[in-house]
Order: C-alpha cells, then structure tokens, then sequence
C-alpha cells in the first residue's frame, strides 16, 4: 500500500485505536520540579529544661520529590515568635538542624524550601532551686 493510500484510511485507524481505550490516560507522571508537597520535619516541636549545648535537638526537614536543602529562619528580634535570645539553630540551611535552648520562653523557627515551608515550635522552661 502506497503513502497516498495509506493518508486516507489513516483517520479511520486512528479513531479504532481510540475506541480500545478506556477512560483515563495514566501514562502521564508530571516534571518533579513542578510538583512540590509539604515540607515534613521529623519533630513539630521541642521542649528544653534546660539551657547550652548538652541540651541540643536535631531536627530533620524532608520534601517529596526534593532532595535539595532547607533554610531555616525565625523573626527579627523584638518581633512576635522571634527565637532571638531563646534558641539557636544551625546550620541554617541544610537538611538536619541543630537546636540549642539558650534562655527561657517560647518561639518559633520555620523550615522551608521549593515553596513550601513548615514551622517548629521551640519552648525553653528553666527552674531555679534554691538561691536568693
């Protein structure tokens, strides 16, 4: 059979290979790169009862379909949730993070990457026994 042929029963054989389908195509996987989901840390929060490096947490961001690293941020100082003078984390970007209380109260360090961000909430308690 000829080309010239051939282009005229082409549409006929084209709408009876569509007719064997069924319903959804699910060959279709998007571009990992567009397609970002939320950002999962192994812990939401922690709690300290005491203060200084031995006291340290780790905390380890994920994302599905990302594999580059996080940054970690609080608010500026004076600002509402600002770790500032409550907690340290390091490094400050990366995948797995170091918390270190310093004094107490409560604030908050957010994760983040590829768009999407997760918060972690940090709480020092420190007692004092005894003293003047």
């Amino acid at each position: 059979m000829s080309m010239g042929r051939l282009g005229i029963f082409m549409p006929a054989l084209v709408a009876v290979v569509l007719s064997g389908c069924s319903g959804t195509f699910h060959g279709f996987t998007p571009d990992a790169a567009q397609t970002s989901s939320e950002v999962t840390l192994s812990l939401s929060s922690l709690s300290f009862a005491s203060v200084g490096a031995s006291a340290a947490q780790t905390v380890t961001a994920t994302q599905s379909n990302y594999s580059g690293s996080f940054a970690a941020s609080t608010p500026a100082a004076g600002q509402p949730n600002s770790c500032n003078g409550i907690a340290t984390i390091s490094p400050s970007s990366g995948t797995s993070f170091s918390v270190m209380p310093v004094a107490a109260g409560q604030c908050v360090f957010t994760i983040a990457a590829n768009g999407e961000a997760a918060n972690l909430t940090v709480t020092v308690t420190t007692t004092t026994i005894g003293g003047s």
